[in-house]
């Protein structure tokens, strides 16, 4: 028996996307309602929903800030998700947040089951002698066990966001 898929309950803005408080008023308002309900209701699942989205944005940000005080000295960070959509969202947060805070470019990839393995190990190949900054964003599964970028790293991260209730 699988658990229902998640229902986004909360949008927010990019630059809102760091900020675990950004959350809080819209949890207030749906415990409020909760309260006057049943537990089993649609503002009380929601309201989870949102404590789960808090959660896992205040694993985004702890993340976020790790990245931000090792690439900007010229380091190499390789984090690993879950999901191809994180790869791909992340490595585009990231990209701007690492640049300011380097004052420079910094060279960002993003591998997923979908990158060939072609590609894969052109990126591969780019990343390992590159003297840094750089940051490499990929699924675990399609960057393997034997050939990972973790030894050329200065900071490894497997980092599993929550995104679907029983995650």
């Amino acid at each position: 028996h699988l658990p229902p898929l998640r229902v986004e309950v909360v949008y927010l803005e990019t630059a809102d996307l760091c900020r675990p408080d950004a959350f809080s008023d819209e949890i207030k308002r749906l415990d409020k309602i909760a309260r006057d309900r049943d537990e089993d209701s649609d503002e009380a699942r929601s309201a989870s929903e949102a404590r789960t989205a808090q959660a896992a944005t205040m694993k985004r940000a702890w993340v976020f800030r790790q990245v931000v005080d090792v690439v900007p000295q010229g380091g190499k960070c390789v984090i690993f998700l879950e999901r191809k959509a994180l790869v791909e969202r992340w490595a585009e947060l990231l990209s701007p947040l690492v640049e300011r805070a380097a004052g420079r470019p910094v060279q960002i990839w993003a591998v997923t089951g979908d990158t060939s393995d072609r590609e894969r190990d052109r990126i591969l190949d780019a990343y390992e002698p590159h003297p840094g900054p750089a940051v490499l964003v990929a699924t675990r599964q399609s960057m393997g066990m034997s050939k990972n970028g973790m030894q050329q790293s200065d900071l490894a991260i497997v980092a599993q966001i929550p995104d679907r209730p029983g995650d």
